[in-house]
């Protein structure tokens, strides 16, 4: 199903919107066997179409009342207004997360990495968390501990910081682990490339 949103900006300001970073929030459902959603963006102009395409969160990423969506590299946080929406997932306590669509840091301009994920699992069951860097293979960097006790609707929002100062240029593989029971006996693994 294909959305048409137009987005107008001030023709003396067309420059200045095209060096800047632009948020462009929209919530939709898709089946849980999509797969992937592409997303398609023209300029009036000059016709230049920028399309990305990502992938979607997909049923085998389950195990039993445990699920762990996309992990989401963050651009920025910003404050969301009282009255707004908090239903939408990438609403983190008082803030909006902002997704990074490349997943790219630099140390000059990011000290720290942060990291984005809800887990959808029983209401009020904390799931154990493992976050591994893994680079050439090697697992170089490891952190574990519990997520917060879902909500009652079962998800846990969860958003963590890595400092970028340790991780010499390269790419790195992020994998997390979440769990239930003992040894994990439900367990569900993402991973993502940066």
């Amino acid at each position: 199903k294909s959305r048409y949103f137009e987005i107008v900006s001030v023709e003396n300001r067309v420059e200045e919107v095209r060096k800047a970073d632009i948020d462009f929030s929209r919530s939709f459902v898709t089946p849980l066997e999509a797969g992937s959603a592409a997303f398609a963006a023209r300029e009036s102009g000059s016709g230049k179409l920028t399309v990305v395409k990502m992938p979607l969160p997909d049923p085998t990423g389950t195990a039993g009342n445990l699920r762990l969506g996309s992990l989401i590299a963050v651009r920025g946080i910003e404050p969301i207004k009282p009255d707004e929406d908090r239903s939408d997932p990438l609403v983190y306590e008082k803030s909006r997360i902002l997704p990074m669509l490349e997943c790219r840091f630099r140390k000059s301009t990011d000290p720290v990495m942060r990291f984005y994920f809800v887990v959808l699992t029983t209401p009020g069951s904390a799931p154990a968390i493992k976050l591994e860097f893994i680079q050439k293979g090697q697992v170089i960097l490891e952190s574990s501990g519990n997520l917060p006790a879902a909500d009652a609707a079962g998800f846990v929002r969860f958003l963590s910081e890595f400092p970028s100062e340790p991780f010499s240029p390269g790419e790195y593989t992020l994998r997390a682990k979440v769990g239930l029971g003992q040894a994990g006996a439900a367990r569900v693994v993402r991973e993502v490339e940066h």
